[in-house]
């Protein structure tokens, strides 16, 4: 019985120790704190996310919210613009220490990342030119459509079979930017995008429209290498500061015209769930 005892208290202790061990090889804050920024990917042509001004400067709803994360941490916001095709290769190679750009969450196992807290919600749209006479998905057999690379308007489409193979042909485009341009000029006849991104784009007078599209909703979060532990934790605890002292609700305002964020009402169902 002694020895059995003792081989349980070392197993013990060898599962302590490499605990301890995988906690200290999580470095992921420290070496922000130590280089005093914090690296953000984002894809620099997504309206209102994140894109140039006339100053050529980077401004968007995601820019605003990754300087409130940063002043929260006690540190400088570097924004890293990158192909949104490549961004989850960006956080994999160490490239930048978090994607906040109206990433989705889905529930992809290739992606082996780490999610924030969610913050806002978006569900696609089928945009279509302000003349064209298609009011649905159906409208558009025989059409072209366009969807942003690596997109999950792309996973939206391949499961909507019906609506897929019903188009003439699908075209791929690096940015929202240059798909909602091509859709302006009559080069494609459509494009499926989150549904923010239309509305921002037709309020800002574009001629563009919306019609009924195939329903997928998505929840944007913060993603981060799996390994980024305490970094994640860190931000979610800066999201949960934002979404109680009023600085994250005055954010989404100013861009949004409403506070449309799910960031305070989730953040409360996990403490009543918590409470239970």
């Amino acid at each position: 019985m002694k020895k059995l005892v003792s081989v349980l208290l070392a197993l013990c202790m060898l599962l302590s120790f490499s605990a301890a061990a995988e906690e200290e090889t999580d470095l992921s804050l420290i070496d922000v704190k130590e280089r005093g920024a914090l690296l953000v990917g984002m894809d620099a042509q997504y309206a209102p996310f994140c894109f140039r001004n006339e100053l050529d400067e980077l401004v968007g709803y995601d820019v605003d919210f990754a300087y409130a994360i940063c002043d929260a941490l006690g540190v400088s916001l570097q924004i890293v613009p990158i192909a949104w095709s490549e961004k989850d290769e960006a956080l994999k190679n160490g490239e930048v220490d978090m994607i906040l750009c109206g990433y989705a969450q889905t529930d992809s196992l290739e992606n082996a990342l780490r999610y924030s807290f969610p913050y806002l919600e978006t569900h696609t749209a089928l945009v279509v030119k302000g003349d064209s006479e298609a009011t649905n998905a159906a409208a558009l057999a025989g059409k072209t459509l366009g969807v942003r690379e690596n997109s999950c308007e792309v996973e939206v489409l391949i499961e909507n079979t019906d609506f897929y193979t019903s188009l003439e042909t699908v075209y791929s485009f690096p940015s929202n930017y240059e798909l909602l341009n091509n859709v302006e000029t009559g080069a494609i006849d459509a494009a499926l995008v989150d549904q923010l991104t239309a509305q921002y784009r037709i309020d800002a007078g574009a001629d563009l429209k919306m019609i009924e599209a195939p329903e997928a909703v998505w929840q944007l979060v913060a993603a981060f290498p799996l390994d980024s532990v305490a970094l994640c934790e860190a931000v979610n605890d800066a999201m949960v500061t934002l979404a109680f002292n009023g600085v994250f609700s005055a954010i989404t305002t100013e861009w949004f015209g409403s506070d449309i964020s799910i960031l305070a009402s989730y953040i409360v169902s996990l403490e009543e769930h918590d409470e239970e």
